[in-house]
């Protein structure tokens, strides 16, 4: 059996390349495009690892873990929060946040 990946994101693009990377690896994958489609996507799948863009609309990654953490059915499911950060320096040999 395959572990279960939630991926919530709200952009088409950015999902399509986590869906990719991760069913290629042979992973299971399920997505939501917000925070309130991620808790209910994770109590009805209760996946093994849910990764979260910071920058949802709506409801937030923030309040999203916030609600996934006081529910007791959900809240040992781990998630990593992914995001991007302008302020990344690639020029620099090791980036690093200005």
């Amino acid at each position: 059996m395959s572990q279960r990946i939630l991926v919530v994101e709200d952009q088409e693009d950015n999902r399509q390349i986590l869906r990719d990377l991760l069913m290629s690896a042979d992973f299971e994958v399920i997505e939501a495009v917000d925070g309130e489609a991620a808790l209910a996507a994770a109590a009805a799948h209760r996946p093994d690892l849910i990764l979260m863009d910071i920058q949802l609309p709506g409801l937030d990654c923030y309040e999203a873990t916030r609600r996934l953490k006081a529910d007791a059915a959900l809240h040992a499911i781990p998630v990593i929060a992914v995001g991007h950060s302008r302020h990344l320096r690639i020029d620099h040999p090791r980036p690093s946040l200005w």
